[in-house]
């Protein structure tokens, strides 16, 4: 069977794999944009473990859009190679310009012709397929795996007037609060990359926490705001991404760490996988043995197996620190300056105890 998969997120990379790897005689993945693909567990170590931890967040968040897009950029190289080293097109040389997908297959089966590249497709003619470059080819069958559109049919007049749904957006405070909608709250209605465990998990503790009186809900000044960052980003496209949303729920809820206060898991908690056990450290529905999960979690695959803080990771963290003391015009805009001044402590402590530790060696 010849089979066109149009698209080129995770389903369209895993599902062409799949395809090729059980005996499809031809398999094509056409795109608009061809992404970066990164193995699915580079260097042994799973990707979430390493793309989307607390420090990527918040390097992420306060660093220039620039920075993000090198490091990842020479992660996705050193780990998992260029796609034209195996003979597939990138849309762009910057990442967050071109995406990035995850697959442990795809990248080889193109290499071994297994799979086929086209530019994104023009028109159908029964079963021949015309392709932007002016080139034709034949199917028998097309699997369109480009994602979704956001549809709520059971909405109401009223709370569709004012959420005003589109195909991939909610107007929202934080994805989850409109002030003029009392008793009403969503979850998960984003597009989202990344865990999705910790994610939601915070915001419905938010919710919780915020209707049972446990944390201040939001004033309407700062929802107000909310929704205007909401209607702003109307039109665009937006992925939200995990180590960064999951902190800000975290936030609200009054339970993301604070790491003065965890000096010897600051580490596990910045580099390791921002797991749920570390939302559970302090604040309400802390658990006695979430240290141990947190050092546990972090240790799994020997990602992150002691406390002492790589050359690399103080060197980021002080750029963090400097960004949070004087923050550039292109902060995220899930940025928040909501206990900088603890980070930035934090990071100087690190600091002038490292730096006493080499005075006394």
């Amino acid at each position: 069977m010849r089979v066109l998969l149009a698209g080129h997120s995770v389903s369209a990379v895993e599902i062409a794999s799949d395809l090729a790897l059980r005996g499809a005689s031809h398999v094509t993945v056409t795109a608009r944009r061809h992404r970066y693909v990164m193995q699915r567990m580079p260097g042994g170590i799973p990707m979430d473990h390493v793309v989307y931890t607390r420090g990527a967040g918040m390097a992420w968040e306060h660093l220039p859009p620039e920075h993000t897009a090198a490091w990842l950029k020479a992660l996705i190289i050193r780990t998992s190679g260029h796609p034209h080293q195996f003979g597939a097109p990138v849309h762009a040389d910057n990442v967050l310009e071109a995406g990035f997908t995850h697959s442990p297959f795809y990248l080889a089966l193109v290499a071994e012709g297994r799979i086929a590249t086209r530019p994104w497709l023009s028109h159908v003619d029964g079963r021949t397929v015309h392709f932007a470059d002016g080139t034709t080819e034949d199917y028998d069958a097309m699997v369109f795996a480009t994602g979704y559109a956001l549809d709520l049919p059971f909405l109401g007049p009223r709370l569709r007037a004012a959420l005003t749904p589109d195909a991939s957006h909610l107007a929202l405070h934080q994805h989850t609060f409109h002030p003029d909608l009392d008793g009403f709250a969503a979850i998960g209605l984003y597009e989202h990359g990344g865990p999705f465990f910790s994610t939601i998990e915070n915001q419905a503790r938010w919710i919780a926490y915020a209707w049972g009186g446990v944390c201040v809900m939001p004033s309407r000044a700062h929802m107000d705001a909310g929704m205007a960052a909401a209607h702003a980003r109307r039109g665009r496209p937006l992925v939200v991404r995990s180590h960064i949303v999951a902190r800000l729920f975290a936030r609200e809820a009054g339970i993301e760490p604070d790491l003065r206060q965890w000096p010897t898991l600051a580490r596990a908690l910045l580099y390791g996988p921002q797991s749920p056990a570390s939302f559970r450290l302090s604040g309400p529905d802390a658990l006695p043995d979430a240290a141990a999960r947190v050092r546990d979690d972090a240790a799994a695959f020997d990602a992150v197996t002691d406390a002492a803080f790589r050359a690399d990771e103080l060197r980021a963290l002080q750029s963090i620190a400097a960004a949070h003391a004087y923050p550039h015009s292109h902060a995220h805009p899930h940025a928040h300056a909501h206990r900088a001044d603890a980070f930035v402590e934090f990071v100087a402590d690190l600091l002038t105890t490292r730096a006493a530790s080499r005075r006394a060696e």
